[in-house]
């Protein structure tokens, strides 16, 4: 996954140029923690802009058609019954139907963007903390709302199944399904928590002596 992997590498970066200018890295990290969603917002807004990264689809009110998504054989009853109930017509078995879809890139540069940021920015920034602290807060955070979002974005890769659900690609699986996106997330989730939890234990203690 492209982000999780940036996720990694800049860590990785970072944390060697600290080291190697004398700084402290946990707290640089917190300052960057603060404004990361801000900059995935525009990110997020781009995709939706390029009609990329779409998600799966739906027949929601607000469900887009994005030119750019792959079109399904109008041979498959499912997509002839979709399409009718969307109001897309069919005039031919052999048309390629483009059905509409979550707008996936829009709800990411929501929550993963501006709420996130909000959070973050008013009440984790506001809080005397130990350094680390904003940057589990927002790895917390992110981690959250992608693996929820995961369960919207189109055709992501199952690579765990939980439950006895039938897996379509294109539509909502389940809760059942997992894909790698939601298992590098999840990763991250225990990781910031387990953090948390640890580096609180150690300030009482520093604060207690």
């Amino acid at each position: 996954m492209s982000y999780h992997g940036g996720f990694l590498g800049a860590g990785l970066a970072s944390l060697a140029y600290s080291r190697r200018r004398g700084l402290s890295w946990l707290a640089w990290a917190d300052v960057m923690a603060l404004c990361a969603p801000l900059g995935y917002t525009l990110g997020r807004l781009g995709n939706f802009l390029n009609g990329e990264l779409w998600g799966k689809v739906s027949d929601r009110p607000w469900a887009m058609v994005f030119p750019g998504a792959t079109p399904f054989s109008a041979r498959e009853p499912w997509v002839q019954e979709f399409a009718n109930k969307v109001g897309i017509s069919v005039s031919s078995m052999n048309d390629m139907v483009n059905l509409p879809r979550h707008p996936t890139q829009l709800y990411e540069a929501l929550l993963e963007g501006l709420v996130l940021w909000a959070v973050l920015w008013l009440f984790v920034r506001r809080r005397p903390s130990f350094p680390g602290f904003a940057l589990a807060c927002y790895t917390l955070g992110y981690g959250l709302a992608r693996f929820g979002l995961e369960y919207l974005r189109g055709s992501e890769a199952y690579v765990l199944r939980l439950g006895p659900v039938q897996a379509q690609p294109d539509f909502f699986a389940g809760l059942g399904y997992l894909s790698t996106g939601q298992v590098l997330s999840l990763a991250m989730v225990l990781g910031a928590g387990a953090f948390l939890f640890f580096a609180s234990r150690s300030s009482r203690r520093s604060t207690a002596l």
